[in-house]
């Protein structure tokens, strides 16, 4: 089939035509692709800026917990350390107290000790009252006075009667007469 000049010049202009719309269309994609591309590199910068500072304020928190736990353990072993001294001190005391315990114990059987001797002396001297108790009774006079005077040099001595006395004292209780 042949063509003449106009049916040619129809078709190429038609072929113009379609050309340049779709040099336009192209040009409306990539320009579309290039306005998506562009939102799509905002976005990504964003959510990579988020991130980066959803990061960075995660490594604060870290770190500030981090110090808090730091803190914590320091007042952990202060504490531990107090609570060593004290039972230490704790220790020493009980030792101390154990100790003065027996002393006291020791003090107390030594004062045991001395009072059963200060019974056998009292038992002693009650024996020993009770035989001048007995001698005295022996005697035989009105009325029996213990008192000082110049008859025994100023010793103590007993008045049996106006007559006789007993001297009693530092000159070995000397018997100067007798009640009979």
């Amino acid at each position: 089939m042949e063509l003449n000049y106009v049916q040619l010049s129809n078709a190429i202009s038609q072929n113009n035509i379609s050309i340049v719309q779709l040099s336009q269309e192209i040009a409306e994609y990539m320009i579309t692709q290039a306005t998506q591309l562009s939102q799509l590199k905002l976005l990504l910068n964003n959510s990579v800026n988020e991130l980066n500072n959803s990061l960075y304020n995660q490594y604060v928190k870290q770190t500030y917990i981090i110090q808090q736990l730091n803190v914590v353990d320091a007042n952990l072993n202060a504490y531990q350390s107090t609570v060593n001294s004290v039972n230490n001190i704790q220790n020493q005391s009980i030792s101390t107290l154990q100790g003065q315990v027996s002393s006291l114990i020791n003090q107390v059987a030594s004062l045991q000790n001395q009072i059963g001797s200060a019974n056998s002396q009292i038992y002693s001297q009650q024996l020993q009252i009770n035989s001048l108790s007995s001698q005295l009774g022996s005697i035989q006079a009105g009325t029996v006075v213990l008192t000082t005077g110049a008859d025994c040099d100023g010793q103590y001595y007993l008045v049996c009667n106006t007559a006789h006395t007993i001297c009693f004292g530092a000159r070995s209780a000397s018997i100067n007469g007798s009640c009979n």
